[in-house]
Parts: structure tokens; C-alpha cells; sequence
């Protein structure tokens, strides 16, 4: 990535960061591309390094990521949806700190755009495999336990996709077209 120029750094939002964040420049003219201090939502998109054990997520088999065209890889979109919806129920909740409870329309901005995508993909393309969507619902899921998206089981993430469903009513549909619900 070093040698990449659309990858940059920008300083954390997080009240007394000392971290900072990477983002990607979906810019196709470089010219316009976002800077280190200035970066440009609609033009770029923040990439989080997600550590399994740190975040209850299972190991994820080398072939369930998906390649771009670009030449890196990224992790299923079921994944993506999932860890989103987690990071909604983290920030959602009261006890959350307030910079942390600030960041939930952002989250629910992201999740209404991830569950619109999902509606032009097929199974496959979502990362299903050959899990079925029943056999989600009643927890089989052999070796694909990363479908849990961080969550600690499929009731503790079906109660969490229904507590979302109840502030945002018009997800339901897109919920179930993705085969959540």
C-alpha cells in the first residue's frame, strides 16, 4: 500500500486519537483527490483493519474473499453488512460514550447503502457459499461460523437485525432480499 497513492492517512475524529485513519481514494482523476486534510466522504471510502480475536470474528477462509480489479482483496459483503450492523448495535447502545453514539446516522447511512447493493447481487456474489438461509436462521453453519459478523450467535444477531428493523422499518425488505430474515 506504501507505494499506492490513493491510500492515505487522515487524523482520528476520536476526542484525545492519537490514531489515524486509512482511507481509499475512489477518485479517477488524481488531481481531485482527497488530501490528508481534507478528505472527501462522496470521494473516498475509510478502510478498517479488522483483527479477528479483538472482534469475535471467526477466521475466514482464504476463498471466501472476493478479488477487485484493482488487485486487492476484500472480505465477503455478508461480512461487510454484518460487522456494520454490529457496529451500529455498539454505538446504538446507552452506555456507548457520546462521540461513539454521534457516529449511529452514519452507520445507518452506511447500512441502508450496503442492503441496497445487496439487491443487485446474487448469492454468491453476497458470500453465501453453500450455506442456506434456513440453515442461518437455525444456526447450522459448519465452517462458515464468520457469517456471524462478530455477533456471538445467530439469535444474538437476528434480535439485533430486529431491533435496527424497528428504527428503520423500510430495511425489513432488504433484510430479508439479503436472506437475514
Amino acid at each position: 500500500m506504501a507505494d499506492d497513492s490513493r491510500f492515505f492517512l487522515v487524523k482520528s475524529k476520536v476526542p484525545m486519537g492519537k490514531h489515524r485513519v486509512l482511507w481509499y481514494n475512489l477518485e479517477d482523476n488524481p488531481s481531485r483527490a482527497p488530501s490528508a486534510t481534507a478528505p472527501s466522504p462522496a470521494k473516498a471510502c475509510k478502510i478498517d483493519i479488522l483483527i479477528p480475536s479483538e472482534l469475535l470474528l471467526a477466521q475466514l477462509p482464504e476463498d471466501t474473499f472476493q478479488h477487485a480489479s484493482s488487485g486487492y482483496s476484500y472480505p465477503p459483503y455478508l461480512l461487510l453488512v454484518l460487522l456494520k450492523l454490529r457496529a451500529w448495535k455498539d454505538h446504538y447502545s446507552l452506555s456507548a460514550p457520546l462521540h461513539m453514539q454521534n457516529r449511529v446516522p452514519d452507520d445507518e447511512a452506511d447500512l441502508d447503502e450496503l442492503l441496497r447493493l445487496g439487491r443487485q447481487m446474487t448469492r454468491d456474489e453476497m458470500g453465501w457459499g453453500t450455506t442456506s438461509s434456513s440453515d442461518f436462521i437455525v444456526g447450522n453453519l459448519g465452517e462458515a461460523t464468520w457469517l456471524l459478523g462478530g455477533f456471538e450467535s445467530v439469535d444474538a444477531l437476528l434480535r439485533c437485525v430486529k431491533d435496527y428493523t424497528k428504527r428503520q422499518p423500510k430495511s425489513s425488505l432488504q433484510w430479508q432480499r439479503i436472506g437475514i430474515l
